[in-house]
């Protein structure tokens, strides 16, 4: 019911189904990359990471975002259970 780290392999070969575009009000670029974030027991988001991306400082506006997200929380046989949500951020 814990989590292990995510190695460069893992997420190059198996890459999230859904994709999301953001482009920030003041930056006209749009934020390409791989984000993931850790949901606790409770489907609070505590952890988020860009696991990879051409252009990082895109996602600024971004990052504080995907921080105050809140979910129903994951779970192993009934029990509420931590979990990485990787993101795809990238043209449609």
């Amino acid at each position: 019911m814990t989590l292990r780290p995510i190695h460069t392999y893992e997420y190059s070969v198996s890459l999230p189904t859904r994709t999301y575009s953001f482009t920030s009000m003041g930056d006209q670029r749009a934020f390409k990359g791989i984000v993931r974030q850790i949901l606790d027991r409770h489907g609070v988001t505590r952890e988020v990471e860009i696991l990879h991306s051409p252009n990082p400082d895109a996602a600024a506006s971004l990052l504080p975002l995907i921080r105050g997200d809140k979910f129903h929380p994951a779970k192993i046989d009934n029990s509420p259970c931590e979990i990485a949500q990787p993101m795809s951020f990238g043209p449609h």
